[in-house]
């Protein structure tokens, strides 16, 4: 759950995803992707 900022999720596809204040998003173990963000972020994160 991101609790503040913006971030973008880059799949190895070429496909992205942005992920914005409030949004939640499952990243599955393993899954390759990249985060990059350009401010300040804040965020919940579980590993199951």
């Amino acid at each position: 759950n991101l609790i503040e900022g913006r971030v973008v999720l880059s799949l190895e596809n070429g496909s992205s995803l942005t992920v914005n204040t409030g949004d939640t998003v499952f990243v599955a173990q393993g899954a390759p992707c990249k985060w990059t963000s350009t401010g300040y972020v804040r965020k919940f994160y579980a590993v199951t």
